[in-house]
Formats: structure tokens, C-alpha cells, sequence
């Protein structure tokens, strides 16, 4: 049952980053001309950045189990580990990184690159560390509570 929450947790972060801050509109680089992108409807984003919020939180879990094979305890440090990696691969992918002029015409992107993968990195740690604490928060409640249970049946 944690499991199913913390999966279910990671899909719902991860869809409010993207559905807030994501780009689901081509790759245009550094345009030489004009180039205008049309952003998709708020159905759409919210449709994209579940699927891309489903596999990271799939592929966030299978990366957990597989550590805990290798490293048993230390759990909220493989946490942050495994979506650290997670969220700096879902910013580079789909971080807004576009330039945009008020009629949607790209005045500029950040290329794919060490400028863009320094970005997702840091705030793929940031939205790690959050996750971690959220994850440290509901557990130390999880084990009060159940703990206080266990006192109250005795």
C-alpha cells in the first residue's frame, strides 16, 4: 500500500511540474528565422504531462526496487538518488527552456548542451530534496500513527 502511494505521488507531483512549467512544443533550437509554436490547450498539457508524469513515476519505481536489491535501508537516500536522476532527465526533456515572443515566435531556446543539462541538474535535485521531504514527512506520520494504534490496542 505505500508503494501504490508513493508511485501515486511521484505521477501527481510530476504531472503538477509539468502541467505548470512544462514544454510539450517541438525543439527549435536557435532559430535563423522565424519560427512560431503553438502551445497546446490546457487538455493537452495536462494529457502530455500525465503520460511523461506515469513512466517517470513507473521507471522512478522500478529504479527503487532495483536499489533496494543493492543497498538495503538508507531508503530516503535512494529516494532522492533515483529522482534526482529522474527529474533532471523530465526537466532536460520537457523544461521550459523556449524564449517566447508575445505572438508565439521563438526568439530563442536553450540548445541541448551542458548549459541546459547544468539547469536540469539543479533542479532535478531541487524537486528531488522536495520529494524527499514530503516522502520523510508522510512516513514519520505514517509510523505516529500507527504506532499510537498499536499503543491504544494493547
Amino acid at each position: 500500500m505505500k508503494f501504490l502511494c508513493f508511485i501515486l505521488g511521484l505521477t501527481l507531483g510530476c504531472t503538477l511540474v509539468l502541467f505548470t512549467a512544462g514544454d510539450f512544443t517541438p525543439y527549435v533550437g536557435d532559430p535563423d528565422h522565424d519560427v512560431w509554436v503553438i502551445r497546446p490547450s490546457p487538455g493537452a498539457q495536462l494529457a502530455k504531462a500525465l503520460a511523461v508524469a506515469i513512466a517517470f513515476a513507473a521507471l522512478s519505481g522500478l529504479a527503487f526496487v532495483i536499489t533496494c536489491r543493492l543497498a538495503t535501508g538508507l531508503r530516503l537516500t535512494r529516494l532522492f538518488l533515483v529522482t534526482a536522476i529522474g527529474f533532471t532527465a523530465v526537466v532536460y526533456c520537457y523544461g521550459d527552456f523556449k524564449t517566447l515572443l508575445g505572438d508565439g515566435r521563438v526568439l530563442y531556446e536553450l540548445p541541448w548542451g551542458a548549459d541546459r543539462l547544468g539547469i536540469s541538474a539543479g533542479c532535478g535535485v531541487a524537486l528531488a530534496a522536495a520529494a524527499t521531504v514530503a516522502c520523510g514527512t508522510c512516513r514519520a506520520a505514517w509510523h505516529e500513527q500507527t504506532g499510537s494504534r498499536a499503543q491504544k490496542a494493547r
